[in-house]
């Protein structure tokens, strides 16, 4: 009977190991890599590489900080070249790492992030997947200025109608990844003066830079044309909370 305990344990554990392997294999195969010009910038002036995240310095005077949740099964470093934009336009950049590269797996990254790397207004912000792990954590965490999706929603246990604090969401018009009815249906989780704005043209891979992402549609404009729209909207709302 021990004997055939212990062999049952060890076709147990052999199952879970070949799960587990299998699950790591098809992660790591379905990730999407930084493209070159967003990897180079690992070594960049303004970019300091810590251990939770990636800190992009501001090149010109501060005006604050956005924090941003990566999209699920995208490399952090892949929003490197959209971070270095906005620290150019003066906006102090934090980029989380997350397990797995699937932020749903720690919504609560923000508070890994040490005081001295932020400054002045604070929005937290998320793309896709990222943008509803922000949501998850801001169920019970006050104390940001402002909240941005990007190409992304809430879930749908994170009711932030409440919230005193700007939400700013921003869609593209080519996106072929996010669920469009999804995201209708969620802004009844939103604040009723929530800002909605729409990318003409954009899609859902040009809010990061890492090539084409199944399911996508083809945008119109280009990746810089379409952050650069983006880039705008975030300095505007964190210039209004200096007002």
């Amino acid at each position: 009977m021990k004997k055939r305990l212990i062999k049952g344990l060890k076709i147990t554990l052999f199952v879970l190991f070949v799960i587990v392997l299998g699950g790591f294999i098809y992660l790591n195969m379905n990730t999407y890599d930084p493209s070159s010009e967003a990897s180079e910038l690992l070594d960049h002036e303004q970019v300091q590489v810590l251990d939770d995240y990636y800190l992009v310095m501001p090149i010109y005077e501060e005006i604050g900080t956005f924090v941003y949740y990566p999209g699920g099964l995208v490399e952090p470093a892949s929003y490197l070249p959209f971070a270095l934009k906005m620290a150019e336009e003066g906006i102090r950049v934090v980029v989380m790492k997350m397990p797995l590269n699937l932020a749903i797996l720690n919504n609560d990254a923000y508070l890994s992030i040490d005081a001295q790397d932020t400054s002045g207004p604070v929005l937290l912000g998320g793309h896709s997947l990222g943008g509803a792990s922000a949501s998850l954590f801001l169920r019970d965490y006050e104390e940001i200025d402002g909240l941005v999706f990007l190409a992304s929603y809430p879930a749908d246990s994170a009711d932030l109608s409440g919230v005193e604090y700007p939400v700013l969401s921003i869609r593209a018009s080519m996106d072929g990844v996010m669920d469009l009815s999804a995201y209708e249906e969620a802004k009844s989780l939103l604040p009723s003066d929530t800002e909605y704005q729409v990318i003409e043209g954009g899609n859902h891979a040009q809010f990061g830079d890492y090539g084409v992402q199944s399911g996508d549609m083809e945008a119109s404009i280009s990746r810089e044309e379409q952050q650069n729209q983006v880039i705008a909207y975030i300095k505007e709302m964190l210039l209004s909370l200096q007002e």
